[in-house]
């Protein structure tokens, strides 16, 4: 077993069938830790070390023990390693959670040998280190995700802007309003007047006003320019609530900044989520089927998972039908790449990595069809 002195075969047996039923709780879920073999050995290396921190509390004889010491730091660049990669934050989260369960699944096999007067509190003390050593790292890989993510986003977010917008809109725009209306009502008043004939002073004042007032406008919409997360969302859920079949539960999430994402890509993101979504209701099967769109400064992911008939990978040429050519070139002409993975019994999985253009920027490429 890594990072254990003088570790045994049985104990490294132990931990081998920990880290293999972690790994298949993964995929069983389609998370992309387990998926990407790349993602995987970090993955695991993480989770080996969690192990050893619960082996070695439990068998320590001596003082108790505590987490190995580069837990947070390795786990720190670990997170910024996941925002990189684009693998959401509840990812980590979730398999903090199934490495646990693995674990705690492990125990009787860990406990062999210790005297049985010892075991309750050998067992108190492995689990609350066990809970301590992957807490920690799921702590530290937030702070690298997010500090990864602040760096590029700056020091100006989706409520500071929206909050400006508010700002500008009711105590800008509405006293320059209000001073139009006055100004509007004095000339109504006065409009039988020599000056009021010759445009004069007010109307002048009248015209300053009126372009103060575009500019506010103009402001104010490009701090609220992009799409709103809740429209995707909510155009998602209005189709999957009209569209699923009898007895399908599903669900529609649209997580990040909504303005990283030119129209155009929105446009093309909800089309080749519509037909994921599509492609599940008519083919899988499935009673759960979970639509998620993740966006980042750099990329916008997305995933349809189902727990249907599942499909064989990699496809057979007469297998891809129209909607999945669909997908492909649509995510393709983006410049984005797409991964369906699938067992047969277990469900599918649709995920697709598009890479977002800095903004003010054009699209790359735009579709031919």
């Amino acid at each position: 077993m890594a990072n254990i002195s003088h570790c045994t075969s049985r104990e490294s047996e132990i931990a081998e069938r920990i880290v293999d039923r972690y790994r298949a709780s993964l995929e069983e879920v389609g998370s992309p830790l387990a998926l990407d073999e790349e993602i995987w050995e970090e993955c695991e290396r993480q989770a080996r070390s969690a192990i050893a921190d619960c082996y070695r509390a439990l068998r320590s004889d001596g003082p108790q023990v505590r987490y190995s010491d580069d837990a947070e730091f390795v786990s720190l660049l670990l997170g910024a390693r996941r925002a990189l990669q684009d693998v959401p934050v509840a990812e980590s989260v979730r398999a903090s959670h199934l490495l646990i369960s693995a674990v705690l699944d492990g125990l009787p096999a860990l406990l062999e040998g210790i005297p049985a007067d010892e075991v309750p509190s050998r067992l108190l003390h492995g689990v609350g280190v066990l809970h301590q050593s992957v807490g920690a790292r799921v702590r530290a890989g937030f702070v690298g995700y997010d500090a990864f993510l602040l760096q590029d986003v700056g020091n100006i977010n989706t409520l500071r802007r929206t909050a400006l917008a508010r700002d500008i809109h009711d105590r800008i725009g509405s006293n320059l309003s209000l001073a139009l209306r006055c100004l509007e009502l004095h000339e109504l008043l006065n409009s039988g007047t020599p000056a009021a004939a010759n445009g004069g002073p007010v109307a002048d004042a009248k015209k300053a006003l009126h372009a103060a007032f575009l500019i506010a406008r103009d402001l104010v919409n490009g701090l609220r320019s992009g799409r709103p997360a809740a429209d995707l969302a909510s155009q998602l859920s209005e189709f999957a609530d009209t569209a699923h079949p009898p007895g399908t539960d599903t669900a529609v999430a649209v997580n990040g900044d909504p303005s990283w994402v030119p129209d155009h890509h929105a446009d093309e993101v909800f089309l080749v989520t519509r037909e994921c979504m599509r492609n599940a209701f008519a083919h899988s099967g499935a009673k759960q089927i979970h639509a998620e769109i993740n966006i980042t400064p750099r990329h916008l992911q997305g995933a349809v998972r189902d727990d249907g008939v599942g499909i064989r990978v990699p496809l057979v040429p007469g297998q891809q039908g129209n909607g999945l050519a669909s997908i492909r070139e649509r995510v393709q002409n983006l410049g984005g790449t797409v991964v369906i993975t699938g067992r047969p019994g277990v469900g599918t999985c649709v995920r697709f990595r598009i890479p977002l253009p800095p903004p003010g920027e054009p699209p790359r490429s735009r579709p031919t069809s």
